[in-house]
């Protein structure tokens, strides 16, 4: 009953907090790639979206790291690619599909292919300006 108890701990955890806010980063990160694109300022962009109804926590916690390339390790590359693994893994082994999650590690295995795995996570940021149409 205890291993059940850990499993589900797990499970809960990693679906509940790595997923999403993994997911909130890389949306982050694409629209702040996004702006700088058209010309915005990213720092005045990210002040802007603090105050919209797409607000997520992850734009106090990274955006500011986001905006300064400041990739100093709270939350390693490496260590969130280990985590949408297992997640993904888990949804294979149960027959569910995760698309979101598949671009997560998508983006994910280029950081660690750059050299990028021991940054913080807020560099994720570097993938998607280097993902040029």
């Amino acid at each position: 009953m205890l291993e059940l108890r850990h499993l589900l701990g797990v499970l809960v955890v990693v679906t509940l907090f790595v997923a999403p806010v993994g997911l909130n980063r890389l949306a982050l990160a694409e629209g702040l790639v996004f702006a700088e694109r058209l010309g915005l300022d990213p720092a005045a962009f990210l002040e802007v979206a603090r105050g919209s109804a797409s607000y997520s926590q992850v734009m106090e916690t990274k955006g500011p790291k986001m905006v300064r390339g400041d990739f100093s390790a709270e939350g390693r590359i490496k260590q969130t690619l280990k985590d949408v693994r297992l997640m993904l893994d888990q949804a294979a082994a149960s027959g569910q599909m995760l698309s979101m999650l598949d671009v997560h590690a998508d983006v994910l295995e280029a950081c660690v292919r750059a050299g990028e795995a021991d940054l913080d996570n807020s560099a994720v940021i570097k993938e998607i300006r280097r993902r040029k149409k």
